[in-house]
């Protein structure tokens, strides 16, 4: 059946532990898992950042710089619920105009199995301005199609996000 399928699907990413005669339950939260996890987003993400500056057209480069500006405003409003929905939309955008298929696909079933970093506003919340201003450095490389910049400015951004949500899971 598709319930069944789609509760193996989950099994395999190791989004729930299924045992027979018993149910399903969410795994513990696996510190290593979760490093090796982020890492790998870490490269691949700025991967993507790298070659959405060199393919991102006008439009879209436009689009980034629209979602900073309400990004602006959430951090002024302390509107962490739609700044994380912006956040996700921001990033998104970049990674949709990397010209790879692959890496995108890679880069959301990821997103997915690390689930954890996606409440970092709210665990975080004076890291919105931060990453604001991040994310208006990421669009400027972008717009002015300086790749190595986008990749690295992409990468200290989600090292530092991805280091807060580690620090807060030990706590």
């Amino acid at each position: 059946t598709r319930r069944s399928s789609d509760l193996q699907r989950l099994q395999q990413d190791g989004l729930i532990e299924i045992t027979p005669h018993v149910g399903a339950r969410i795994p513990s939260f696996n510190k290593t898992q979760y490093l090796e996890i982020v890492s790998v987003r870490n490269e691949l993400e700025s991967m993507a950042a790298r070659l959405a500056a060199e393919r991102m057209d006008e439009k879209s480069v436009k689009k980034l710089f629209e979602i900073v500006e309400k990004m602006e405003e959430c951090t002024r409003a302390n509107d962490t619920r739609q700044y994380t929905t912006l956040n996700r939309e921001f990033h998104d955008t970049v990674y949709s105009c990397c010209g790879n298929q692959t890496l995108l696909d890679i880069i959301n079933d990821l997103i997915a199995k690390s689930s954890q970093s996606q409440s970092i506003f709210y665990r975080s919340p004076s890291r919105m301005a931060q990453s604001t201003k991040q994310h208006k450095q990421i669009a400027e490389a972008i717009r002015d199609k300086k790749f190595e910049e986008a990749c690295s400015l992409m990468h200290q951004h989600k090292l530092e996000g991805f280091t807060i949500t580690l620090n807060f899971l030990d706590s």
